[in-house]
């Protein structure tokens, strides 16, 4: 019995290590998430006086068998919440999608675009979602 402590002392002090980090110990570059069907993809929002311009784009890493679905909201921001006033939508067979669109916004708002991308291949469905710089129209 007198050897059986230390050992269960050792194990419980490894657990309490490998288990019960420090938050501020775990940098950003631990988690990474690995998308296997969405290669790249952006949104951009460009904004001229009451003129927005919407950019979306995403590739597969399949190109065969591959449907990509993407859908751009345009959102006003309204004190804390954001809300959406435009949708665009465009679904292709294919390894690239692009997507573009136009609104008239309002002056001194603050907007975005939030993008959700899906993709399904044969290997699979994986889905994202993506956000534009805030930009404010003048």
């Amino acid at each position: 019995m007198r050897y059986f402590y230390p050992v269960i002392i050792s194990v419980i002090t490894v657990f309490n290590s490998v288990f019960f980090q420090p938050v501020d110990s775990i940098s950003d570059d631990s988690f990474h998430v690995l998308m296997q069907e969405i290669e790249r993809e952006n949104c951009g929002l460009s904004i001229n006086g009451t003129n927005a311009s919407v950019t979306c784009y995403a590739h597969a890493t399949s190109s065969s068998n591959t449907k990509i679905e993407l859908v751009a909201d345009l959102q006003e921001k309204n004190v804390l919440l954001w809300k959406s006033i435009k949708t665009w939508q465009k679904t292709v067979n294919a390894s690239d999608c692009s997507l573009n669109g136009s609104a008239t916004v309002d002056k001194n708002k603050t907007y975005r675009v939030k993008l959700h991308i899906t993709v399904t291949s044969a290997t699979g469905t994986e889905s994202k979602t993506i956000y534009s710089s805030q930009s404010v129209s003048h």
